[in-house]
């Protein structure tokens, strides 16, 4: 049903519940005469006043139940509409830091000293220097076994193109808008076997995103925290 059409089933039902309260209303009022006039003044009368009480009565629970649905009801899409607010400002954020800034790029600051004949000789050191480290970094990152190691060659690497990648467990999927709502788990060894369960890193992933299924963990308990532990190490690249 369209908007427009919903308008006028509205209108309609409204005429149509207008039309039935007041044919209602004169029914009982030539009901209540009826009674009055045909009721003898004794003991009996008392209990033909209460019929009109107890539908007054039955009237009013049946209308405290649907201002009670009503109610329900809109709760539950500002609920559901909260939900997609926070979802859409969520999106909006990665979209924003995928925006570059106004300010200076590394190459307009490239291209800044190489237009600058004073420091012309020393980009081209630095340059060549950078590539060299860059290259051996690579050729020794496949050769590298544990995750600290790995670590140190993002930290080193650098924010530029870098891929983060982090365990976490899904708590709903979006088929409408094709995406998962997820809770991330924190490292907590170097072995990348123990995570930490935050219940407040809560966020909102496209199907493209996930890389690995990984087997069940087996759940430690400390405290009141939960921690998961896998029985083998995970490749994990979190963002310090």
């Amino acid at each position: 049903m369209t908007p427009r059409e919903h308008r006028d089933a509205k209108k309609k039902w409204k005429v149509h519940c207008t039309k039935y309260r007041s044919k209602k209303k004169v029914l009982a009022n030539i009901t209540n005469s009826f009674i009055k006039e045909n009721t003898p003044d004794s003991d009996a009368s008392a209990s033909c006043q209460m019929v009109p009480e107890v539908v007054v009565r039955n009237n009013k629970n049946k209308e405290k139940m649907l201002r009670y649905r009503i109610k329900k009801k809109r709760d539950e899409e500002i609920k559901e509409l909260k939900r997609k607010v926070l979802k859409y400002k969520k999106r909006l954020s990665r979209l924003k830091s995928t925006i570059p800034k106004p300010t200076d790029t590394p190459n307009r600051k490239l291209q800044k000293m190489a237009d600058n004949p004073e420091s012309r000789k020393d980009l081209v050191k630095k340059a060549l220097f950078g590539k060299v480290l860059k290259q051996q970094i690579e050729d020794n990152f496949s050769e590298m076994k544990t995750v600290k190691e790995k670590r140190l060659v993002v930290k080193l690497l650098g924010k530029t193109n870098m891929e983060y990648r982090y365990v976490s467990i899904i708590d709903k999927i979006d088929e409408e808008d094709g995406e998962i709502r997820v809770t991330f788990l924190k490292l907590c060894d170097n072995k990348g076997q123990l995570f930490r369960y935050d219940a407040d890193d809560v966020s909102d992933i496209t199907m493209d995103q996930v890389v690995q299924k990984l087997s069940n963990p087996n759940i430690v308990l400390k405290g009141n925290r939960i921690f998961y532990k896998f029985d083998l190490p995970v490749d994990v690249f979190e963002k310090k």
